[in-house]
């Protein structure tokens, strides 16, 4: 699989057109959770829970009873830490939900997330307070996002101490993660109470499926041909040169002439046929046309 979806990279850098499909998979966390959203300040009663679509990308909130992991419930010394198990390939991006209790405005940042993957793969994003995370609540907290790797999807309620919203983060991860598993997501939370503590309601990863067009698949089955006959030809001509003008020795074994008059035959359950030999090799030598037993025809 990382070979063919190399392939494909390869030929579309060579100039052919990879048209992508993106296919979304939504993480499971009821296994994390340890607060219930509806039950925050304000209008947070209306949020949304269960399988929905909130800014055209799919999330599994759990339904009834808590059904988000928060940094200032879950307790302990910091930094306190979620990590998800993903353990899916090819990941290109990674969506979230995340708010915050309180939240940062000054300068420096109090939480990150973290990717690791396989092949040693190690990415970490900051997320700063007032850009990419904000408090759920519209209060004397943090109350902007940056609009663009950050927006909001949900909102309820009106007025100061009244409103809430949910915010969704899109991580575009490094290209490497492409070719490779991603593995886990950390939540890394180095806030405190009444300062800013994050929760997260929801997590997607998001990976790119190559399709190919007629002109490429074409591309690629000639390249498969040419590879095929490559490796045929090495095959043939990468063990040991002819020791007569009628024998050759492949892999230590030395093959006597086929029988019949037309340069071919079976010696041993082994398809021999005679051909021009290479310069230098003899005037010609017996190369097995498919080396081992002949194989039967499956019906």
């Amino acid at each position: 699989m990382k070979n063919l979806v190399r392939l494909l990279m390869a030929v579309g850098t060579a100039g052919a057109t990879l048209p992508t499909h993106s296919a979304f998979l939504t993480l499971d966390l009821s296994g994390s959770v340890n607060s219930r959203m509806q039950t925050y300040a304000g209008a947070a009663s209306g949020y949304p829970e269960g399988d929905v679509t909130l800014g055209g990308v799919p999330f599994a909130i759990p339904a009834g009873g808590d059904n988000v992991w928060n940094a200032s419930v879950a307790g302990g010394n910091n930094p306190r830490t979620l990590s998800v198990t993903v353990g899916v390939f090819g990941v290109e991006k990674v969506h979230t939900l995340i708010n915050t209790w309180w939240g940062e405005t000054g300068p420096g940042t109090l939480a990150s997330i973290r990717f690791l993957g396989t092949g040693g793969l190690d990415h970490t994003v900051a997320l700063d307070g007032n850009s990419d995370i904000r408090d759920f609540l519209d209060s004397s907290f943090s109350n902007a996002i940056n609009g663009t790797t950050t927006t909001e999807v949900f909102s309820a309620g009106a007025g100061r101490g009244n409103a809430v919203r949910l915010d969704k983060q899109t991580f575009a991860l490094p290209a490497t993660f492409q070719l490779e598993t991603l593995l886990a997501i950390e939540l890394i939370d180095a806030g405190a109470d009444q300062v800013q503590r994050m929760f997260l309601a929801g997590a997607t990863v998001e990976t790119a499926t190559v399709i190919p067009e007629p002109g490429t698949w074409g591309m690629l089955a000639a390249l498969g041909l040419v590879g095929f006959g490559l490796s045929r030809l090495l095959r043939a001509v990468g063990v040991a040169p002819a020791v007569g003008p009628r024998s050759w020795a492949g892999r230590g074994r030395s093959i006597p002439p086929p029988s019949d008059a037309c340069g071919g035959g079976v010696w041993r359950g082994l398809a021999v046929t005679r051909v021009p030999s290479p310069p230098g090799w003899g005037p010609e030598a017996t190369l097995p046309v498919v080396p081992g037993p002949v194989q039967r025809p499956r019906a």
